[in-house]
Parts: structure tokens; sequence; C-alpha cells
């Protein structure tokens, strides 16, 4: 059975994990946002290509939308991923806390 001081070190591990998903999760939702922005502005230029009849342009523009939608639902998935980590590591670190907050059996 671990020992009180054991339990605080691995719950401190268990909430730099956390911190650590926290992090990554914020920087995929700033990088969802970036892209999802990008493809607003490329189906502007994809109107305008087309409205001055260029097929070309407006081809090109629905290449990068498509890259940039694959990209978005890449994202969306390992932003899901990484939710559910933190859910994890949150219940580990509620286990190991109230393991520590326990009473201790007197032997």
């Amino acid at each position: 059975m671990a020992t009180e001081d054991e339990l605080v070190t691995l719950l401190g591990q268990v909430r730099e994990g956390i911190a650590d998903v926290e992090a990554s999760r914020a920087r995929v939702e700033d990088q969802i946002s970036k892209v999802e922005t990008s493809v607003v502005k490329l189906r502007e230029q994809q109107a305008k290509a087309a409205e001055l009849r260029r097929p070309d342009l407006a081809e090109e523009a629905g290449r990068r939308i498509a890259l940039a939608e694959i990209q978005v639902s890449a994202l969306k998935s390992q932003l899901e991923q990484l939710r559910g980590q933190e859910q994890k590591l949150g219940e580990a670190a509620e286990h190991l806390q109230a393991r520590i907050d326990a009473p201790q059996s007197v032997g």
C-alpha cells in the first residue's frame, strides 16, 4: 500500500498532467479557430473568383477549403481525445485526493 507521501507525490504528477493536457487543449482550440477563420476567408475568395469569372482561382480556393475542413475535422478529433484524457486525469486526481484525505487506519 502506498504511503501518504507517495500518494501526495503521485497526486502532484497527475495535476501536472492535467495542466499539460489543458495547455494542449487550449492550443488545439486556438488552431481550430484559426483554420475556421481561414475557411471563411477562402470562401470569400472563392466567391470573388467566381464573380470575376476566374474558375481556376475558384477551383483552387475550393481545394484549399477542402483541405482546411479536413484539418478542422482532425483537430476536433484530437480535441475530443484531449478532453477525454483531461476527464480521466481529473477523476484520478479526485480518487488520489480522497485516499489522502481518508483517515489512516492505525495498526
